[in-house]
Order: C-alpha cells, then sequence, then structure tokens
C-alpha cells in the first residue's frame, strides 16, 4: 500500500494571529484556548495540489521573522510538498514557540520525526498535539498512518475511522480503508470508501483507478471501463492507466463481430 508522508494540506480562513494571554488552569482550559488556531482549518485533497504551486518554501530562516502563525501554516505545506524537512522542522518549532496552545507545531515535527525514522517521538508529538485538539480529525489521521507504519494495523484502522467520525469531509482516511480493505478482498467495504472518497471530491484518481480494479475482479467491463476512462480524464499522463484502457479497449474490440460473421437468420438473408 502506498504510504504518503502526508496527505492533508492545512489551510486558514479568516483567522487572526497572536498569542493568547490566558494561561490554562486545567487541560479543558488548554482545549479551550487551541480552538482559535483550530475552528477555521480546510481541508484540501492531496490528489488536488494545485494551490500549492502558489506557496513559498522559505530557504532563509530570517523569512520566518514576525510573520503570522497563518501564514507559518501555508510555508509548511509548501514546504512538505517539497520535502524540505528541515525548514519543516524550523516552521514547527517557530509554531511550538508562537502559538504555544496549537497543536500545528506538534503536528509537523510529528511529521519530520517520521520522516527521519524516530517513531518514538513522532508519537509522543501526536500526542502532546492530541492533548491541544482531541477534536481534529486529521491527527488521529497521522497516528493512523504512524501505526500503519509500526504495523500495528488495527490501531491504525482505529484512528482512520475516528478521523472520519471528526470530519467525512476528508478524502485520505477513506482512501486508505479502502486500499487496506481492497488488499484483504473485503470489495463491498472497498467499494464504499472508494466511492465516499468520491462524493467528496470526484477527481481522486486513485479511488477512480480502485474502482476500476474492483470492478475487474468483479467481471464487471462496463463499470470497468468507466472507472478507467475517469480516470485517464482526471490524470491523462498515467502510465498505468493508459496502459490498462489501451489493453481493455483492445479485448472489447476483438471480441465484437465482424460484419462478414454474422450468420444468416435462416432464410436465406
Amino acid at each position: 500500500m502506498k504510504n504518503l508522508l502526508i496527505i492533508l494540506a492545512i489551510f486558514i480562513l479568516n483567522a487572526c494571529g497572536g498569542v493568547p494571554k490566558k494561561t490554562p488552569q486545567t487541560n479543558q482550559d488548554a482545549i479551550k484556548l487551541s480552538k482559535k488556531y483550530t475552528k477555521q482549518i480546510e481541508y484540501v485533497n492531496s490528489d488536488n495540489r494545485r494551490s500549492f504551486n502558489q506557496l513559498v518554501c522559505p530557504t532563509d530562516i530570517k523569512t520566518l521573522k514576525d510573520k503570522k502563525w497563518t501564514l507559518l501554516l501555508d510555508y509548511a505545506n509548501a514546504c512538505v510538498s517539497r520535502k524540505q524537512w528541515k525548514m519543516v522542522e524550523t516552521i514547527g518549532r517557530k509554531l511550538t514557540e508562537d502559538t504555544s496552545f496549537s497543536p500545528w507545531g506538534a503536528y509537523y515535527l510529528s511529521i519530520v520525526a517520521e520522516v527521519n525514522g524516530q517513531m518514538d517521538r513522532a508519537f509522543w508529538l501526536i500526542e502532546l498535539s492530541l492533548k491541544k485538539s482531541p477534536q481534529m480529525a486529521i491527527l488521529y489521521y497521522q497516528k493512523g498512518r504512524l501505526h500503519w507504519k509500526n504495523k500495528e494495523y488495527g490501531l491504525s484502522v482505529e484512528n482512520f475511522e475516528k478521523s472520519i467520525d471528526l470530519n467525512i469531509g476528508i478524502v485520505e482516511p477513506h482512501m486508505f480503508l479502502a486500499q487496506i480493505y481492497f488488499r484483504d478482498q473485503e470489495l463491498k467495504m472497498a467499494k464504499m470508501h472508494y466511492e465516499k472518497a468520491l462524493a467528496i471530491d470526484s477527481r481522486t484518481s486513485e479511488a477512480l483507478i480502485g474502482l476500476a480494479k474492483l470492478y475487474k475482479i468483479q467481471g464487471d467491463p462496463q463499470n470497468e471501463q468507466k472507472y478507467l476512462e475517469k480516470a485517464q480524464q482526471v490524470n491523462p499522463k498515467n502510465k498505468w492507466v493508459n496502459k490498462e484502457l489501451t489493453k481493455f479497449l483492445a479485448k472489447a474490440s476483438s471480441r465484437e463481430p465482424a460484419n462478414g460473421d454474422i450468420k444468416s437468420n435462416g432464410d436465406g438473408q
């Protein structure tokens, strides 16, 4: 199964900067203070990264000085997209310092720790994020990915499902679960999650490809062709899709009777 380092991008809509002046007395107080940094989060499907082309991953630490946390998130997403992990770590640390009640510093540092193979640290950091914002779907998704990487498959699925429960508008947990069920030949469950992913974003190419493969196994050429063609429309350069569609059409053509092969109707015509 494809193991992506980061699937969800985070953008803040109309959020303001600044650090809360209050000091939390309890864990519940800390959770309330974190809401400022999480209540206007929007998720973007990883298959649709056009927006990242407009974002810049800084090359100089000085660029980060006096920047609002909302812009730091944009920087972090751009750096993750470009796999500039040292800068992701630098931004994560700055987010931790500037927005101590936000989950995002620890979240990005968890991703960096994962990339560096520091799984214990990656888990500790994502747990820290969850203590601050226990209702954020993306954090459970990251935790589920970490469990999967540790081959703790049951815990992985639990966290993906928790992520879906908290935010039904996220494609990626559905995709991960669909691929798990497909691998295990639980095709009914795989189909359900592929379809839910497409209901959220109809251009999710991996879901289109998954359904094409699923219908091939089920012996449904009409739907197999349908989803191969949709996948080609979304990603015309996908070599696997183009190859499979060419093979499918060639096979379908060979099955069609030529005019000379049509038998007479018995009256000599």
